[in-house]
């Protein structure tokens, strides 16, 4: 999933950081040509419909040939690329480029006001991979640009990866066995002037860097990925988990929501946890305990897959704990002071899967979520910075208890001492039934998120 930018309404303005002040950037959008607009290196038209669009604007120069694997360069004018690897369109959101990807919200910050927004009130948002990429913004340039690239950060089932340092042992061999796949072993005899295994890569035709790319990350461990972000010290300076500690982040608000054999076991964490010593991997066993679960189908079941044997619970629950659900609480520890604030909750609809409570968000609402449920909290939290909930909202605005009292609206920012989260559920309307629904095994979770956090340079994330 990507990070999507949204905007509230403020009066306030604010001076912002433009890396694009060399463009001379130019306002068309009048009364005779309200359908373009100029940033200064190509004039675009947009599309009237019930919300006018204005698609695929460049935010940097196409990343081919010289200008692959390199610092964001400024989108060249009257020049849209030669579409074989253009991937700096803003409407290319999925752009996995960590750092291309902040170069869009400074692209953001200086031309959204030539389509009547204000800089001040942007907020990112991802699921999944997408709330990785919503984390690393807010530590981006440890957490130095405050509100230079969004105001508020809306993460949805937090993912947190490894993250090795950029010349460590796991990156460097994954660079060397792609290079070699690709026709460009790092041990060749190069000629000419600065050539290299880097630069003959850069010459090479993309499908031969996709396909030596696929199978370098087929080639790893089932869960895992063949490439990551990584410490740079300069874009990504330390540990997501020590810097969230620290409560170095951009941005001041955040609306955060958490989600065989023994042998077998043991053997998986240590492919999953490679500098994980042996008293590592028995103290993840002793946080992760058998206790009295089985494989019977009618025992306990943990929140994730719980249909699947005790074993592979206590997999997919270790798992889950360590790249999803603690990353969420460390995230909203981060904005519990220092003029921020963070509103934790947790998404109940049923069947509440991965990925079911997008349509809660961005609409069309599903059939389990209400039209009083949709867009409503994210709404206020976009517009006014906080999540708040009407009586009547809570109660069901078309039930006939809509005056009754109710604990949603006093929802309370969210801090270590008092870590309250509202559950999102709804009552009522259409009968819903599923087969095979985990339940929901959390007791002890705040001292295995902690646990975590102690083995943060040993993963490393």
């Amino acid at each position: 999933m990507g990070v999507f930018v949204l905007w509230g309404f403020r009066a306030a303005s604010i001076l912002q950081e433009k890396p694009f002040e060399k463009l001379a950037k130019r306002d068309l959008l009048t009364p005779e040509n309200s359908l373009q607009v100029d940033p200064g290196y190509e004039v675009y038209a947009g599309v009237a419909n019930s919300t006018t669009q204005i698609n695929s604007i460049r935010f940097a120069a196409p990343l081919i040939v010289s200008l692959r694997w390199q610092a964001p360069q400024p989108p060249i004018s009257n020049s849209a690329g030669d579409g074989q690897q253009d991937l700096t369109a803003i409407n290319a959101n999925n752009n996995s480029f960590v750092r291309f990807s902040v170069r869009y919200r400074q692209w953001v910050q200086t031309y959204t006001s030539l389509f009547g927004r204000d800089p001040i009130d942007a907020t990112i948002t991802g699921e999944n991979a997408g709330v990785g990429s919503v984390m690393l913004h807010t530590l981006a340039y440890g957490g130095s640009r405050g509100l230079s690239l969004f105001r508020n950060s809306i993460a949805v089932s937090s993912y947190l990866s490894f993250q090795c340092g950029y010349k460590d042992w796991i990156p460097t061999q994954s660079y060397y066995t792609v290079a070699t796949q690709a026709g460009c072993p790092a041990n060749a005899v190069y000629t000419g002037r600065n050539s290299s295994s880097l630069q003959c890569l850069s010459q090479k035709d993309t499908k031969v860097l996709e396909a030596a790319s696929f199978n370098v990350a087929a080639s790893g461990i089932k869960g895992t990925w063949g490439f990551l972000p990584v410490t740079d010290g300069v874009l990504l300076q330390q540990l997501p988990n020590q810097q969230l500690l620290q409560k170095q982040v951009n941005g001041v608000n955040l609306l955060s929501r958490g989600i065989n054999t023994e042998k077998a076991l043991v053997n998986w964490l240590e492919d999953t946890f490679p500098m994980f010593a042996n008293n590592n991997i028995e103290k993840i066993l002793l946080y992760y305990p058998r206790s009295d679960l089985t494989d019977n189908p009618n025992a306990p079941k943990f929140a994730t897959r719980g249909y699947q044997g005790a074993t592979a619970q206590r997999a997919d629950n270790i798992h889950a704990e360590m790249a999803f659900v603690c990353p969420s609480y460390w995230l909203a520890e981060a904005f519990s002071d220092k003029g921020r604030s963070s509103y934790g909750y947790q998404y109940c609809v049923p069947i509440a899967t991965h990925g079911t409570d997008i349509s809660g968000y961005c609409g069309p609402a599903d059939v389990t979520q209400s039209s009083d449920f949709e867009y409503v909290f994210i709404r206020n939290f976009i517009a006014e910075d906080n999540p708040f909930i009407t009586p009547e909202i809570a109660n069901g605005g078309s039930s006939s208890h809509s005056q009754q009292t109710n604990p949603a609206p006093s929802w309370p920012p969210f801090d270590i001492y008092t870590p309250y989260q509202p559950n999102l559920n709804e009552a009522g309307g259409v009968p819903f039934s599923v087969q095979n629904a985990a339940g929901n095994v959390t007791e002890g979770r705040g001292s295995r998120c902690d646990f975590w956090r102690t083995m943060g340079a040993y993963i490393p994330a």
